[in-house]
């Protein structure tokens, strides 16, 4: 059984020896809950509220905070993915980085949808990515990529059995979030974590609730209440396949003249 892990974390902006020491606890206590992938916020190394000064916080991949945070999954045996501020090729992306087991950065996902303010900070990534996670598919997306079905349902005919989106939704859209996650779960028939940052920094004010959604739409954590902390729930690939067979529209949308040419 794959062990994932949903974190929750109220980032400070601009500091970011301070949020990667919230980091480090987080990844302590989720090895001791057995988790062998564990999923921060978007942009939880420097804090949302850097859009104004991006720039000065931007870090190449590898380097010092991607560094620190190899370490720790090297010694806890643990693959994360982060959120933060890449400085790629002279653009500056609001970034997920998938640090596996032995330390070693695996990939990295630029976020493809940008919301609101961030078109004018960061660079649009390219393309979904979906990564080899412990022999499981893992696909990612951060934040306002959830909110695109055609999104989530590209990771999952490119083989994905859970999606994970790092996330900095606002508490006035928990509610409509709340639904998203279920959708985007039921429609694709697979696992959905979602941790989102909490609390208020800046002028922003976060949702929080971050959960993990299984593959029949139906909540498998407890939002995680206040400003810190986890949840963790085991990937059941026979629920997959339960699921998929019952509500077969990944099979059947090959079918559908939506998709003829």
């Amino acid at each position: 059984m794959f062990r994932v892990a949903v974190t929750q974390m109220n980032a400070y902006s601009f500091d970011k020896h301070r949020n990667l020491r919230l980091v480090g606890r987080l990844l302590k206590a989720s090895s001791k809950r057995g988790a062998q992938l564990v999923v921060f916020p978007e942009l939880c190394v420097t804090g949302y509220s850097v859009l104004r000064d991006a720039v000065r916080v931007a870090e190449s991949v590898p380097g010092p905070s991607t560094r620190f945070v190899s370490s720790l999954a090297s010694e806890l045996g643990l693959n994360v993915v982060i959120g933060m501020v890449e400085e790629y090729k002279g653009g500056v992306y609001d970034s997920a980085v998938l640090i596996d087991s032995s330390g070693d950065v695996t990939g990295v996902y630029r976020k493809v949808n940008l919301w609101a303010a961030e078109k004018e900070v960061f660079k649009r990534g390219s393309k979904p990515v979906v990564f080899d996670v412990d022999g499981v598919r893992v696909g990612v997306g951060i934040c306002y990529d959830l909110e695109f079905p055609e999104y989530s349902r590209s990771l999952a005919l490119s083989g994905a059995e859970l999606i994970v989106y790092p996330s900095a939704q606002p508490a006035e859209c928990r509610d409509r979030v709340n639904i998203y996650l279920r959708s985007r779960a039921l429609e694709n028939g697979l696992y959905v974590g979602f941790s989102d940052l909490a609390g208020v920094e800046g002028e922003y004010s976060f949702a929080g609730s971050s959960v993990v959604v299984g593959p029949d739409g139906a909540k498998l954590t407890r939002s995680i209440r206040g400003e810190y902390g986890l949840a963790t729930c085991d990937v059941d690939r026979e629920l997959i396949r339960k699921e998929r067979r019952a509500n077969p529209y990944l099979e059947d949308l090959a079918l559908s003249p939506m998709t003829w040419e």
